[in-house]
């Protein structure tokens, strides 16, 4: 008896990139449209809890530029400490 081995074709592989290609785009695009903020915070039963109505607009920065979209992934997976 042969032993099974995992055979990906051709399709399924370029739809799989294609799948994370774009969703590397949206998350990119959705990074230079969403203004950034943040919440304040307290301690509830030893728990950090956001305090509703606390939202303040963080001073806007530089996005990062596009070509950082995808070498992202690569920049986390080999990232000190990950």
């Amino acid at each position: 008896m042969k032993p099974s081995s995992l055979r990906i074709g051709r399709t399924a592989f370029l739809l799989a990139f294609g799948i994370l290609l774009m969703l590397m785009i949206f998350s990119g695009v959705l990074t230079r449209i969403v203004p950034a903020g943040t919440f304040e915070r307290e301690l509830v039963n030893g728990r950090e809890m956001v305090i509703p109505g606390t939202y303040v607009q963080t001073p806007s920065h530089t996005a990062p530029p596009v070509w950082r979209w995808f070498t992202a992934p690569v920049e986390v997976l080999w990232a000190p400490g990950s």
